[in-house]
């Protein structure tokens, strides 16, 4: 059970040996079709940009975020299966690890007003 007030939520990750967190692997670039002839490419290009479904600038892939956990339990088994895969292929002792996160309720941006609003219940606690 947590320590931490029910506003607060925790979260799960896996870091990997080389510091970045499991799951934020880039996707490589889409490479162009050369099984089709030049003109074939040209023609198919033009007509999805007429039809709106394409630009002649290929747009960057997006990088996916990293894969988070709500429990450590589910964290660990993930970990578990990735080190079993590791072990798989000769790697015996694979240096991942679980890191927590712990995310804060959001507030208004202002620390003025927080700090006010934080005053006035501290004094209505006192009249009580």
């Amino acid at each position: 059970m947590s320590n931490y007030p029910n506003e607060f939520r925790r979260s799960f990750a896996i870091r990997m040996p080389n510091g970045m967190l499991y799951g934020l692997m880039p996707i490589p670039e889409p490479v162009d079709d050369y099984s089709q002839s030049s003109a074939m490419r040209d023609v198919e290009q033009m007509t999805r940009m007429m039809m709106g479904l394409g630009s002649p600038s290929r747009p960057k892939p997006k990088t996916p975020g990293p894969e988070v956990f709500d429990s450590r339990k589910a964290a660990e088994a993930k970990l578990a299966e990735i080190q079993k895969a590791a072990a798989a292929v000769g790697v015996d002792a694979w240096g991942g690890t679980v890191v927590e996160s712990l995310s804060t309720p959001f507030t208004s941006g202002d620390p003025s007003i927080d700090f006010a609003d934080a005053i006035l219940a501290w004094m209505r606690e006192g009249q009580s």
